[in-house]
């Protein structure tokens, strides 16, 4: 077998001694690391260019669809597709005011998607249909409102006080029906803050179509007139042909004739969601002409004729262009109207607490001409 050697000290130095020695440069690593963040941030740019592009051309096509005709339906998919655009084109174009609005207005339970397209598209009416969000165009035929989001605030009791000049022309005052109940109308007048009553003489079965008078009209007009309360009226209608609007005529112009009615006489027009409403049947057309009929033998009569209606019905179940001689009573719960023209009522909750009243009660403000 082979003799074992056996290396000595001197040898292993030597052998050690023998190899090339490296040196570590300190500034390798953050160069690499440089240079390795570099790459990346051209790729996500690339990355973020292209996603910018995409969302500003799906927003540009929902936002073209929105204001290339009067009136616009965007469907589910269409709506999501154009906050999701939105949302993008904030985030990536580092629109800091725009993200926050979106931010705060999908921050929150239940958010509101109708109120955040209406900041997007402050030249349009936006309202929610059973079809999906409308984009209406704002009539240049219709005299226009001057109020903007800040016209008002509340007080600590919860009402309207607008934040101008003749503010103590803005009078608060509630509208109510049979719902309410016996109504204790001195103690409501006690409270000094409301100053007119608009009560219902009656309203059309939407599915039976009969005619029927309110149970507390007499008690409620008697009531609110012996405290010195002013007195308005409504009826709620379901007509679907001229016959039928000529008998609500009548039934109204009966009912009031022998009280001081100082206060508007109004048609109610709103839609109703059952799909057995008969009053849901007749076009736009047809309601706007009843409409009309309704407010010039009101108005014949001696009588103020208005018209109630939210957004919805204001605007997808009446031609306002054919009625805009014509007061407005506009429902819309929230701390600004969104109407854009003239508004002689706005009824802003339905959730109000007076004293005499059992429950709940909508609360509403007459704007000054």
């Amino acid at each position: 077998m082979p003799e074992k050697t056996t290396s000595s000290p001197t040898n292993n130095n030597r052998k050690k001694s023998s190899k090339k020695k490296t040196r570590y440069n300190p500034l390798l690593l953050p160069c690499a690391v440089l240079f390795l963040s570099t790459i990346v941030c051209l790729v996500l740019c690339i990355i973020t260019s292209a996603k910018l592009g995409k969302a500003d051309e799906k927003l540009d096509k929902l936002k073209t669809k929105a204001e290339a005709t009067d009136n616009v339906t965007l469907s589910p998919d269409e709506l999501d597709g154009l906050i999701s655009s939105a949302s993008a084109n904030a985030s990536l174009l580092g629109k800091e005011e725009v993200k926050a609005q979106i931010v705060e207005m999908m921050s929150v339970p239940n958010p509101n998607e109708a109120e955040m397209l209406r900041t997007m598209f402050p030249e349009k009416i936006v309202y929610l249909a059973p079809d999906g969000y409308h984009f209406d165009d704002i009539s240049d035929n219709i005299p226009k409102n001057d109020f903007k989001k800040d016209s008002f605030s509340k007080d600590d009791d919860g009402y309207v006080v607008f934040n101008g000049d003749n503010k103590e022309d803005f009078l608060a005052g509630i509208d109510v029906s049979a719902h309410q109940g016996t109504i204790d109308w001195e103690k409501v007048a006690e409270g000094g803050n409301i100053k007119f009553a608009m009560i219902r003489t009656g309203f059309r079965g939407y599915g039976s179509g009969k005619m029927v008078a309110d149970e507390e009209f007499e008690n409620n007009v008697k009531g609110a007139l012996e405290n010195n309360i002013d007195v308005g009226v409504y009826f709620f209608s379901q007509a679907t042909s001229k016959d039928e609007m000529q008998e609500e005529i009548d039934f109204v112009l009966e009912t009031i004739a022998p009280y001081k009615i100082n206060c508007p006489v109004v048609i109610d027009i709103e839609k109703v969601d059952d799909s057995s409403a008969r009053g849901n049947t007749i076009s736009k057309e047809e309601r706007t002409e009843y409409v009309k009929l309704f407010c010039d033998q009101v108005k014949e009569k001696g009588y103020t004729p208005m018209i109630y209606g939210n957004t919805y019905s204001l605007f997808a179940m009446l031609n306002m262009d054919e009625l805009a001689e014509y007061d407005v009573w506009y429902a819309f719960y929230s701390s600004y109207i969104y109407y854009p023209y003239k508004v002689r009522m706005w009824q802003y909750s339905e959730k109000f607490e007076v004293p005499g009243i059992d429950g709940k009660v909508d609360m509403n403000v007459i704007i000054p001409n």
